[in-house]
């Protein structure tokens, strides 16, 4: 049996900065941290284009950073 883990990043594209914050670090940072320390781990995820953009715009080009490299390694799809 395989365990496919589906994630989906949403926020609304006029989110507060102190809700955008707060979910960025207890949830998405922790993903992000989660495939760092499991580097066999492997998920799919959804982001759409208003969270990429509203990341770059409030500073968590790190997100999107680090999204991009475990695509790359193959740990996100």
């Amino acid at each position: 049996m395989y365990w496919v883990n589906f994630l989906h990043f949403y926020q609304p594209y006029n989110q507060q900065d102190d809700i955008l914050e707060r979910v960025v670090n207890e949830s998405y940072r922790r993903v992000i941290s989660g495939l760092a320390i499991n580097p066999q781990a492997k998920i799919t995820l959804n982001i759409n284009g208003a969270l990429t953009e509203l990341l770059a715009k409030r500073g968590y080009k790190d997100v999107i950073n680090s999204i991009r490299d475990f695509a790359k390694k193959g740990q996100i799809e």
